[in-house]
């Protein structure tokens, strides 16, 4: 299944939630001190958006 037709079809606060996780991931890892994962979950949260 192409992801973005199906990230499209989802509803609105599910998507919001999706990028909520990814924020709480970059976070999480920010305080483990790993830059670069943090940096890959803020990007992925980025390109949802």
């Amino acid at each position: 299944m192409d992801y973005n037709l199906s990230w499209y079809r989802m509803p609105i606060g599910e998507q919001i939630s999706n990028v909520g996780s990814e924020v709480h991931r970059a976070i999480r890892w920010k305080k483990k001190g790993d830059k670069q994962k943090k940096i890959n979950f803020c990007k992925k949260a980025i390109v949802l958006i």
